[in-house]
């Protein structure tokens, strides 16, 4: 799969179909592909966030978690929380933070 890859805490993150990360996550109905995986953190809500790909490439969808998800355009760059359930494209060097786990793009 070519173009931009993303890594979760540094492991290789899968796009196609999507996946869904938190505590004890399930597909949502939104994307009923999406493939469930477990992050053991207490601070994750249990269906925290979806990853995926489009023609625009890379995006996450904060599922309406308790404690958000936020994206750092760019290193050094400061971060911004997502709006729940909105999608939202990633660029090279984005580093995305959940919890206590952060997905970066290279």
């Amino acid at each position: 799969e070519g173009g931009l890859r993303l890594f979760l805490d540094g492991a290789p993150l899968r796009l196609d179909p999507p996946t869904v990360l938190g505590r004890n996550s399930v597909a949502p109905g939104s994307h009923p592909d999406a493939v469930p995986r477990a992050v053991a953190d207490r601070s994750a809500s249990k269906t925290h966030l979806l990853v995926g790909r489009d023609d625009q490439g890379p995006w996450v969808i904060d599922l309406h978690s308790t404690n958000g998800v936020a994206v750092a355009r760019g290193t050094g760059a400061a971060s911004r929380r997502l709006l729940p359930g909105r999608k939202t494209h990633l660029a090279p060097g984005d580093t995305v933070t959940f919890a206590a786990h952060s997905i970066t793009t290279r």
